[in-house]
C-alpha cells in the first residue's frame, strides 16, 4: 500500500489547519472527495459529510504544512494534486482570510504492508482525541484508572478497525486491537464547541502500522500522530502515569 507525504516549505500554526486543508482540496478540485470527506452525490443530504478514516490527512510535522496520502488518498494526491505543483506550485496559498507564501515542498514516497505480527508492536500516538462525547462522559464519572484505560483501550482499537475498513482490510479488522501501556499526557481542548481530551500515548498492537499517519477522531487535522518508539516505558514511569490528575 502507497504512502505519500507532502511537505510544504509553509509555516502553519495547527489552528490553521481547517483552513489550509479547505484550501488545498479547492486546488486538487472540489470533485475529489478524498480531499474534503464532503458527500459530493447528494450536496443537499441531511448529513453532509463521510466518517470514515481520512485517507487524505493534514497535519503540521516539525512546524510546517503537510499533507498525507494513505492508499486510494496517496493516488489521489498524486494525481490531483501533485500535478498543480509540477506544473508550476503556486507561489502563495490563500486561507484563514491571509496570503501564505509558498517556498517550495518536498515529496516522500514509500510503502507500507498492512500485517498482523506474531508479537505486539509499541507505538506512541501524540495528540490522540480518544472520546466522542458520549465516552467522555463515561471516562470522566469512571472510578479508578483501570475503568479508564479499559475505555481508552476500547476506544483505539475502533479507530484502528475503522482505519482498517476505510483501506479493505476486511479479513484482518476481526482480529485487530490494541492496548493501552501508558498514558504520557493529557490535557482539554476544544473541537467545535465541544470539550474534549487529547492524550498521549503509548499502545501495543499485532497490526503493523507506518508512522505519521493519524489516528482517531479528527485524524484528517493532524490529531493522533503515530509515532515510532524511541525509548522503552519504565517501571517508574508507569507509577507515575497511573498518578495523573482526574480532568
Amino acid at each position: 500500500m502507497h504512502l505519500t507525504t507532502l511537505t510544504l516549505d509553509l509555516h502553519l500554526h495547527p489552528g490553521d489547519l481547517p483552513g489550509f486543508r479547505a484550501c488545498i482540496a479547492e486546488l486538487a478540485g472540489r470533485e475529489h472527495e478524498l480531499f474534503h470527506n464532503h458527500n459530493n452525490s447528494d450536496p443537499e443530504a441531511a448529513d453532509r459529510y463521510h466518517w470514515d478514516y481520512p485517507l487524505v490527512q493534514y497535519a503540521v510535522r516539525r512546524g510546517l504544512a503537510t499533507v498525507i496520502g494513505i492508499g486510494p488518498g496517496a493516488t489521489a494526491l498524486e494525481q490531483h494534486l501533485l500535478p498543480k505543483f509540477l506544473l508550476g506550485a503556486p507561489e502563495e496559498l490563500v486561507f484563514a482570510g491571509c496570503a501564505h507564501s509558498l517556498n517550495g515542498y518536498k515529496l516522500e514516497r514509500s510503502r507500507w504492508e498492512p500485517e498482523l505480527l506474531a508479537e505486539p508492536r509499541e507505538y506512541e500516538l501524540a495528540g490522540w482525541l480518544a472520546l466522542n462525547k458520549e465516552n467522555y462522559a463515561a471516562w470522566k464519572a469512571a472510578s479508578g484508572e483501570g475503568m479508564r484505560r479499559a475505555l481508552l483501550d476500547n476506544a483505539l482499537t475502533g479507530h484502528l478497525r475503522c482505519m482498517a475498513d476505510a483501506l479493505g482490510l476486511a479479513d484482518m479488522k476481526p482480529f485487530i486491537s490494541a492496548q493501552i501501556q501508558a498514558v504520557t499526557n493529557q490535557k482539554r481542548v476544544q473541537w467545535h464547541g465541544v470539550q474534549l481530551v487529547r492524550f498521549d500515548v503509548r499502545f501495543a498492537s499485532r497490526l503493523l502500522l507506518p508512522p505519521g499517519i493519524g489516528i482517531g477522531r479528527c485524524a484528517a487535522f493532524g490529531f493522533g500522530e503515530l509515532r515510532a518508539v524511541t525509548s522503552p516505558v519504565s517501571r517508574r514511569r508507569r507509577m507515575v502515569v497511573a498518578a495523573v490528575e482526574k480532568i
